[in-house]
């Protein structure tokens, strides 16, 4: 039996053009394969950063108490989080925000689909679910420190 070499398709963001994805672990000619250069090295990169922001000043809100304040300074606005029963308070923009809104914060990423749920860390993006605005990605975050 042959193994089929296309499973599925996926559309580039950058060209639009519709690309196949191959079967994991098969090669053109029934081969097994490794996947080289930067998308092999995915799982690595991503778990080096992980490594990385552990040790620079992240902070994880599920760990915190009641009544916590949390400042998140991003490259364009300062963030002030207040933890108050159990949800999330926000605010420190202008316009999403001038007054606390409550909110969910989902966690950070690095800009793309895989986030660090309840995780705050310094270099990523922070994400939360807005009332009004839906899903919010901040700028890089530059610092989060917790003053309460």
């Amino acid at each position: 039996m042959r193994w089929p070499s296309i499973i599925g398709r996926w559309r580039s963001r950058s060209s639009g053009s519709v690309r196949a994805a191959r079967a994991p672990g098969r090669g053109c000619a029934g081969q097994a394969w490794e996947p080289r250069g930067s998308t092999g090295g995915l799982e690595v990169s991503a778990h080096r950063r992980q490594v990385r922001l552990d040790g620079e000043g992240g902070l994880r809100l599920s760990g915190l108490p009641d009544g916590s304040r949390v400042v998140v300074a991003t490259v364009n606005r300062t963030y002030e989080l207040d933890l108050r029963g159990g949800q999330v308070w926000i605010s420190g923009h202008p316009h999403l925000c001038p007054r606390p809104v409550r909110v969910r914060v989902r966690g950070s990423s690095w800009g793309g689909s895989m986030l660090r749920i309840g995780y705050l860390g310094p270099g990523m993006r922070m994400e939360f679910e807005h009332p009004s605005f839906r899903c919010v990605t901040t700028s890089r975050i530059v610092s989060v420190s917790r003053e309460r």
